[in-house]
């Protein structure tokens, strides 16, 4: 069942979720594993499998927040639970929707779209949904990745403020970084600047026609490990924002939402004791969620293998985060070690971003 699932999340659907399901008083029957995703005219498809295969009936209630639903009120559909999918239709504009399936009235499950279309805006996510290894589940609606938010339009910006993002911490050089318009209704705008030196390097070589996929690989591997060695300061300061719960919700951005972004996200969800395969899945998800025909260089008319080492640059690779990780155990031994030693995650501040960001949803 895993795999089949897996498979449909990497190959056919769009934006998936992973969540956990939660028992109610009585025992779970089966194990439940559910996805929802936005169509063309952005009604929610929501598919779900069970195992092993049972009879019956699954409620779903819609609220705007993932913490409370009328349950005692008629649920927005039920469907035979063999069908294993439902369309909601979008009745309620631009408001984001949450879901809850409650499945023979024994299982629940909670869950919204990975991915909200945010306009111009690329690679905007929400974390929430990942399974712990303890069986909880990140929140919904509480941590955010995403690529440079200065280019929300008008619409866009109504959706934003919708998900009552309080908190942007953004990564990019203090010479680059553009905040938000005003009207996103951010209270805190928290600029982290990360030095880049590689990528002067690589615009140099992209215009001198010099770059080759080779190149491009090996110059996101030295960017990465340069995140593990030059960068400790800043990503302590990420935690240390972190573990302040008026900054609730979060949006983790750098221009793309990918580089830095990718390694603070994948340091984060470890922090989680989210399984690193998940981690791993959720930082493969730039290559779909990331349109690399917004690069700012012109290179139309560069060479095939420019174009292909551009965009090569514009992708996520698992040799690149695990050229940061092996970096990391070399030196430190464990991740763990790293993270204590080098940005002041301890045991005890583990816990505390937990008990933050995790939910068993009882």
């Amino acid at each position: 069942m895993n795999n089949l699932f897996k498979k449909t999340y990497t190959i056919t659907l769009l934006p998936l979720f992973f969540f956990l399901l939660f028992p109610s008083c009585t025992e779970a029957p089966a194990d439940v594993k559910a996805v929802c995703e936005l169509d063309e005219v952005y009604n929610y498809v929501i598919k779900w499998e069970v195992y092993p295969q049972i009879e019956g009936f699954v409620k779903i209630y819609s609220s705007s927040t993932p913490d409370q639903f009328d349950t005692e009120s008629l649920p927005d559909c039920k469907v035979d639970i063999a069908a294993a999918r439902t369309t909601i239709i979008a009745t309620h504009g631009l408001s984001r929707r949450y879901f809850l399936l409650r499945f023979n009235d024994k299982t629940d499950i909670v869950l919204g779209t990975r991915a909200p279309k945010l306009g111009n805006v690329q690679n905007f996510r929400d974390l929430g949904g990942y399974e712990s290894r303890s069986g909880k589940t990140v929140r919904w609606g509480k941590i955010f990745r995403s690529g440079s938010l200065d280019s929300l339009d008008t619409p866009s910006q109504k959706l934003f403020r919708q998900f009552q993002i309080a908190t942007l911490i953004d990564f990019r050089e203090t010479g680059s970084f553009v905040a938000p318009p005003r009207q996103a209704g951010l209270k805190n705008v928290i600029n982290l600047p990360i030095n880049k030196p590689f990528q002067f390097i690589a615009k140099k070589k992209i215009k001198d026609n010099e770059l080759m996929s080779g190149d491009a690989r090996l110059l996101m591997q030295d960017i990465n490990r340069s995140f593990v060695f030059d960068s400790s300061t800043t990503f302590r300061s990420m935690f240390n924002q972190l573990l302040v719960e008026d900054n609730y919700p979060v949006v983790l951005s750098d221009m793309y939402g990918k580089d830095a972004v990718g390694f603070a996200t994948y340091l984060l969800l470890y922090v989680l004791d989210i399984p690193e395969e998940e981690i791993m899945d959720d930082y493969l998800l730039t290559n779909k969620y990331l349109d690399k025909r917004v690069v700012p260089l012109d290179i139309f008319n560069a060479p095939p293998e420019i174009q292909e080492a551009v965009t090569i640059l514009m992708s996520a690779e698992e040799r690149f985060i695990n050229s940061a990780l092996d970096a990391i155990k070399k030196r430190y031994g464990t991740i763990d070690n790293y993270l204590n030693e080098e940005l002041g995650v301890s045991p005890s501040v583990k816990r505390e971003l937990q008990q933050i960001l995790l939910t068993d949803n009882t």
